[in-house]
């Protein structure tokens, strides 16, 4: 569960943030019930999959407020969807992971712009989470100009793709190596 708090910087704007770097994008994502967080990883395509870079953190790592996450990105990277968690739960929260081949929303960030990725609902059901995709771009554009002044510049469709993820599956256990310094001989 560590992974679920402490993945990397994020890098969700916080209302009232200035415009993006020139080597950034802003992201706009909808995201419903506003109790899910999402991480996004970088990573690379390897024939046809997406897979997640293992050693880096999450580039987004956040829950929506007011329905929406906002988030500052570097630009030409590939990144994915590939955690999301249900908060209610706290530090015990289940993780979900798509794995052996399932799809995962993928996006190459383009140069300096603001995209929208569309709006996701998620529904819980035992191990899996059910995922509907729907666009509102007029409602994320208003939203972004009411909560961000500063983040100018014409809102557009990002270009995602479903594409599946290399990862394995794994169980539910967190295993921790422990290490014993000094031990007896």
């Amino acid at each position: 569960m560590a992974l679920l708090s402490a993945c990397g910087t994020s890098a969700v704007l916080q209302a009232g943030a200035e415009a993006p770097a020139a080597d950034e994008t802003v992201v706009v994502l909808g995201i419903k019930p506003a109790h899910y967080k999402v991480l996004f990883f970088p990573g690379s395509e390897e024939q046809g999959r997406f897979v997640k870079s293992s050693w880096s953190n999450a580039v987004i790592n956040g829950i929506p407020t007011d329905g929406y996450l906002v988030a500052k990105v570097k630009s030409e990277q590939l990144i994915g969807l590939t955690m999301i968690a249900d908060t209610r739960a706290g530090a015990f929260a289940k993780p979900y992971a798509p794995c052996n081949g399932a799809k995962a929303l993928v996006l190459k960030v383009p140069q300096a712009s603001v995209v929208y990725l569309g709006d996701i609902e998620y529904t819980p059901s035992g191990a899996q989470i059910g995922v509907q995709y729907r666009d509102d771009i007029a409602a994320a554009t208003r939203y972004l100009r009411t909560h961000y002044p500063n983040v100018t510049g014409e809102v557009r469709r990002a270009e995602t793709r479903a594409m599946p993820v290399s990862s394995a599956c794994v169980s539910p256990a967190i295993y921790v190596p422990i290490y014993i310094l000094g031990g007896r001989r």
